[in-house]
Order: structure tokens, then C-alpha cells, then sequence
């Protein structure tokens, strides 16, 4: 005589028996009419300990399929039993009062997890919405404490910077400017801009460079070497000496009041007693010449 398994196949049950699919919980089913909430828990608590039991047998079973001895004389368990299903409102309420849970308990181990779940998702937008509360809380506070403020002198400039440059502070020469005039090496008068030379100050890689050996000052003693301004390069970055023509009259005041400093440093100081010219005294001859004359035009036009 043939004998059936739990699951309502004969035995021995094939290899190709799903015990994965045979162990998946089934769909709720209706409440039974009139059917009162403690009545539904304890019916469910009753499904569950038959439920774990049997998919304790039915892994049992497939654990040992996977072994060399075999199945043997075990089977897999009862079909599962569906659950009786919850309603929306027996839900939320078993969800938002522990002492309803007290009252109606015990409960199937499935549902205190829904309501654990449940109650972690709750209280996590309870507080992103009591944070949202306080944040347009706190800002109708800023914002009715700035319409009280006295707008009176709450205007202010942090970072003025001249309209004109002639009203800018002095710009510093750059050293590797100074390095390369040192050395005979002219350069255009439009590289001399406050906005060139506080690039070169502010960021001194932004000016190309090249070694050179410096000019020999005695046959005992080897000319260092020394960086000045790769002049190819720096013309491809601000133009070469043809650049000068796009200058206005007041870059070209800036660039030669620039100028005018730097030859200023690498001048000898005059002596009031014994002056001498020298490049910076020679060109403030011509650049002075050249700032009254075009005052003068202004003046006219």
C-alpha cells in the first residue's frame, strides 16, 4: 500500500519537490463574521505554532535531501495554514496603544513585528515633522526680529574697491618683475595693470618663467642663475608690445604710475646734492608730461 506524505503526495516524494514554495505563507483569509479581535488573535497564535512546526519538518526534510544518507523515513510538514487577516482599523489601532496590545495579546509573532515596524515608520515622521515645525518656527522668529531691527546705517560695504584706478591702493611689484628689469630685460607697459600684477602677487605661477645666467660681474666668481618672465610666453597670455594700442588713458596712467614704482626700487636714490638721472627720474619726466597733457585735454573736452 502506498503511503501519502503530509503534503498529500505518495512517498517518496521526488527530487523535484519545491520545498521553498511548499514553505511560503499563504494569503490571509477573511475574518469569520462577528469574529472579536482576542478570538482572531488566539486562532492566529494557533496557526502560527502549527505553521512553525511544520516548516521546522519541511526544512528538515530538505537539509537532509542535500546529504548522502538521504531522506530516510522523514517527510515534510503539513500544508501551511492561512492566517485570519487584520482589518486597516484593528491595525492602526493595535499599532498606535500598547495597552489595547496588553488587552487583546497575545499576538502571532508576524504581527508584533508589523507593529514594531510600524512604530519605528511613525515615530520617524513624528519627528521630521515636529523638526519641520521648528525650523518655520525659528524663522518667523528671524523674521519678525529683522522687521523690528532699525534699517538706519545697516548698509555697509565689507569690501570696497575703487570705481577708478587711479584711486586704488598701490600695487606691489612683483619680485620676479623686478628680477627681470634688474637684468636689462624690458617689458611692456600694459603687463604693468593692477589686475596682472595682483594675479602675479596673488597666484606668482600665473606669470611664465625661464632661467638665465645673470650678467658677469668678476672673472673670480661664476654668475649665478636667476628666473625672470618668459617673455614668448607671457606675451600669448596679455598680449606683446603691440598690445599697448588697445590701452585707455586711464590703464595706460596705471600701467606707467606702475612702472614709474618699479624703476623707483631698482633705482639708486638721489642725492638732492648731486642728482643724477637715472631711469626712474627720466621716465617720470616723460610720464608727468604725459598725465598733465591729458588732464589738460579732459579739461577742454
Amino acid at each position: 500500500m502506498v503511503q501519502n506524505s503530509r503534503c498529500g503526495l505518495p512517498l517518496p516524494l521526488t527530487a523535484s519537490f519545491d520545498c521553498v514554495a511548499y514553505t511560503t505563507r499563504p494569503a490571509d483569509i477573511p475574518a469569520l463574521p462577528n469574529m472579536t479581535l482576542p478570538e482572531k488573535n488566539k486562532r492566529n497564535v494557533a496557526i502560527e505554532a502549527g505553521n512553525t512546526k511544520s516548516i521546522d519538518y519541511t526544512r528538515a526534510y530538505e537539509a537532509a535531501r542535500a546529504t548522502t544518507a538521504g531522506v530516510g523515513a522523514l517527510d515534510v510538514g503539513a500544508p501551511l495554514l492561512p492566517y485570519f487577516e487584520y482589518s486597516d482599523d484593528e491595525k492602526a489601532m493595535l499599532v498606535r496603544s500598547s495597552r489595547l496590545v496588553d488587552a487583546v495579546g497575545p499576538l502571532p509573532t508576524y504581527m508584533v513585528e508589523y507593529i514594531v515596524t510600524e512604530q519605528i515608520r511613525v515615530d520617524a515622521e513624528e519627528t521630521t515633522e515636529k523638526a519641520r515645525v521648528e525650523k518655520e518656527r525659528a524663522d518667523k522668529e528671524k523674521e519678525k526680529l529683522k522687521a523690528n531691527m532699525p534699517i538706519i546705517g545697516t548698509m555697509r560695504k565689507n569690501n570696497p574697491r575703487s570705481i577708478s584706478s587711479a584711486l586704488s591702493a598701490p600695487v606691489t611689484i612683483p619680485a620676479v618683475f623686478l628680477m627681470t628689469m634688474g637684468h636689462q630685460i624690458m617689458l611692456p607697459l600694459h603687463w604693468f595693470s593692477n589686475n596682472i600684477l595682483r594675479k602675479a602677487n596673488s597666484n606668482p605661477h600665473s606669470v611664465p618663467m625661464e632661467w638665465i645666467t645673470a650678467q658677469q660681474t668678476t672673472a673670480l666668481v661664476k654668475p649665478p642663475r636667476v628666473q625672470v618672465v618668459d617673455l614668448t610666453k607671457m606675451a600669448k597670455l596679455h598680449g606683446g608690445e603691440e598690445a599697448w594700442k588697445a590701452m585707455t588713458p586711464s590703464i595706460w596712467e596705471e600701467c606707467s604710475k606702475n612702472l614709474m614704482a618699479a624703476l623707483q626700487q631698482l633705482s639708486v636714490p638721489q642725492d638732492p646734492n648731486n642728482p643724477e638721472p637715472t631711469q626712474a627720474t627720466e621716465y617720470a619726466l616723460h610720464a608727468n608730461f604725459s598725465f598733465l597733457h591729458s588732464s589738460t585735454l579732459l579739461m577742454i573736452t
